[in-house]
């Protein structure tokens, strides 16, 4: 029998970026989440990748720059640069939790309840091998 442990690979946030929604002219900071919450873009919204070297955001409609930090004022200037209304906070929607299978592999009553059920399965085992035996 193999017990198998898997380490954790653990993901870094994702980046923030700018969101444009082309039909209403509305703009927004859209944030996809973690590795614990995922929150997705609208639809009829597109998002944008900020250039964190010099805070420039290229879309189809021009180029803004963004002040490379979390709070919204940076974003409001690059809608107003664009000619977009600002819409504050995240305009990602949808919220789920995402992987719970880390939290469960990172507690320690499943590593037990794992141990505990394998040594009963190797206790059976080899409890059924002894008796062929004789």
């Amino acid at each position: 029998m193999l017990v198998i442990f898997a380490d954790i690979a653990y993901s870094a946030p994702a980046s923030q970026s700018l969101a444009l929604n082309h039909e209403t002219k509305e703009c927004a900071m859209y944030w996809a989440g973690d590795e614990f919450v995922n929150y997705n873009l609208p639809s009829d919204w597109k998002s944008y990748y900020i250039d964190y070297t010099n805070g420039t955001v290229k879309t189809e409609i021009g180029n803004c720059n963004v002040t490379p930090r979390y709070d919204t004022p940076g974003f409001e200037e690059c809608c107003n640069q664009l000619g977009y209304t600002y819409i504050p906070g995240n305009i990602g929607k949808d919220y789920s939790t995402g992987y719970p299978e880390i939290i469960l592999l990172e507690s320690p009553v499943f590593w037990f309840i794992i141990i505990a059920i394998s040594l009963i399965i190797l206790f059976f085992y080899f409890r059924k091998k002894g008796k062929k035996k004789k």
